[in-house]
C-alpha cells in the first residue's frame, strides 16, 4: 500500500512543478474511433457551416480595416507570421466540442500538401491552474520549383487548442514563412485562410 501512496506523491509533486515547458502529461495526441464518427457527423452539420461563414466575415472586416471585429477572434500579423485566435467563452452559439474545430482546421490544411510533424497533448499547472494544449504542427511536403527552391506554401503551420481547467480557452491558428534563399516566397494568409474556409 505505501507503495501506491509514494507514487501518488510522486504524480502530485511533478504536477505541481510543471510548467508549459516541462508538462506532467506530455502524450501523442490521438483519436478513438467514436470521437472520429461524431466529428465525422459534425463536419456535415449547420454549426461547421456558420463558423466558416464567420470566420470568413471576420477575416474581411480586418482586412479591409474595419473596427466592428467580433470580441471572440483576433487576427495577428506580421511579416514572417501571421495567424487567428478564436476564443470560445466570448462565443455566442454553444459548441459541441471544440477539439472538432481543431481536427476540421488540420484536415483542410492537410488538402493543402501538408504532413503532420508533432501532434500532442500537454497537461500543466500555470498560475494556479491546469492548461490542457492540444496541437498539431504541420509543414508542407518537399516539393521544389524550376529554380530548386523548396516550396514552403503558407510556411509552418501551428494548431492549437488550449483548456483552462479543463473548459476551452482559445483555438489559434498560426503560419510562419521561412525567410531563407534555400525556399521559395510563398502564399500569403489570406490565401491560407480561403483555402481553409
Amino acid at each position: 500500500m505505501s507503495h501506491i501512496w509514494k507514487h501518488i506523491q510522486t504524480w502530485f509533486k511533478k504536477a505541481e512543478e510543471s510548467s508549459p515547458t516541462n508538462p506532467f502529461i506530455h502524450e501523442e495526441l490521438k483519436r478513438d474511433r467514436e470521437w472520429l464518427v461524431q466529428y465525422e457527423a459534425w463536419e456535415h452539420s449547420t454549426e461547421i457551416n456558420r463558423f466558416l461563414g464567420w470566420v470568413h466575415e471576420q477575416w474581411e472586416c480586418f482586412h479591409h480595416n474595419f473596427l466592428d471585429l467580433h470580441e471572440g477572434i483576433d487576427f495577428l500579423q506580421t511579416p514572417s507570421s501571421n495567424g487567428l485566435v478564436l476564443y470560445f467563452r466570448r462565443w455566442e452559439w454553444p459548441i459541441k466540442d471544440p477539439a472538432y474545430f481543431l481536427e476540421f482546421i488540420k484536415d483542410r490544411v492537410s488538402e493543402q500538401n501538408y504532413k503532420i510533424q508533432v501532434a500532442d497533448r500537454m497537461v500543466y499547472l500555470k498560475d494556479g491552474k491546469q492548461e490542457t494544449v492540444e496541437r498539431y504542427y504541420m509543414k508542407p511536403r518537399l516539393e521544389f520549383d524550376e529554380n530548386y527552391k523548396a516550396k514552403q506554401r503558407y510556411g509552418n503551420i501551428l494548431i492549437e487548442l488550449v483548456y483552462k481547467n479543463d473548459q476551452a480557452f482559445y483555438l489559434k491558428l498560426q503560419a510562419t514563412r521561412y525567410a531563407s534563399h534555400e525556399h521559395t516566397t510563398g502564399y500569403n494568409f489570406s490565401q491560407l485562410l480561403t483555402a481553409l474556409f
